[in-house]
């Protein structure tokens, strides 16, 4: 069976409209850095381009992700905006962790390590750019 044909007209509407989405995201780089006692704990960092301002570190509520959606929508807006963004998952105890955890899973971690997690993320963003860092956390997030 045959597939149907595109006309020219939508194939070219199709491709500058891929175009335009591509141009405009950001480039995002995944970076990982050891916690305490080698527990490997990974961020998302999009490049700013905005002279002089200060890189923002937006931290997930309780649980989630750097992909939960508030926190994603917010961090591409001030990327789009010219800042330098680092969306930290925390590990809570599982190494490169990357899905949201449910309250009644086994916590493999206390609050005072997820403090010290986003300390060492803040001190890694202020060293690789020389300057302060604004934090943002968001629900319970913002208690570490």
């Amino acid at each position: 069976m045959r597939e149907p044909a595109i006309p020219g007209f939508f194939r070219l509407c199709l491709l500058a409209v891929t175009g335009w989405l591509l141009a405009g995201a950001s480039l995002a780089e995944v970076v990982e850095l050891e916690m305490a006692g080698g527990l490997p704990a990974t961020a998302e960092l999009l490049e700013g381009d905005a002279e002089g301002a200060d890189p923002v570190l937006i931290l997930h509520g309780f649980l989630q992700t750097r992909e939960f959606a508030t926190v994603r929508r917010l961090g591409e807006a001030l990327n789009e905006a010219g800042y330098m963004v680092l969306l930290p998952t925390l590990s809570l105890g599982v190494p490169r962790r990357s899905q949201s955890l449910q309250c009644e899973a086994l916590h493999l971690h206390d609050l005072d390590g997820d403090g010290r997690e986003v300390a060492r993320w803040v001190e890694w963003l202020s060293r690789r750019t020389g300057r302060r860092v604004a934090v943002i956390g968001h629900n319970a997030g913002g208690a570490c």
